[in-house]
């Protein structure tokens, strides 16, 4: 009895620990309205200059097919 409970109890933690760990890696790229509202208006200039609307560009970084923004390094002096 105490070895079936002793194997339920690793199938159990394995699996949980299984699935804690694949569960997020699917839905990595994918961000939340908040997060895209932000990176469009800390980018707004470079979205527009590429010729997207707000509209399209919430709905492709809410897929989580967008691409890296690349912006320009930002020159500071110590």
């Amino acid at each position: 009895m105490k070895k079936q409970i002793s194997r339920a109890f690793r199938f159990g933690l394995i699996t949980g620990l299984s699935l804690a760990v694949f569960a997020g890696t699917g839905d990595a790229a994918k961000m939340s309205g908040r997060q895209c509202r932000q990176d469009w208006r800390a980018h707004k200039a470079v979205y527009k200059s590429e010729g997207k609307s707000r509209r399209s560009f919430m709905k492709e970084c809410r897929s989580g097919n967008m691409q890296p923004t690349q912006t320009a390094p930002s020159t500071t002096s110590h």
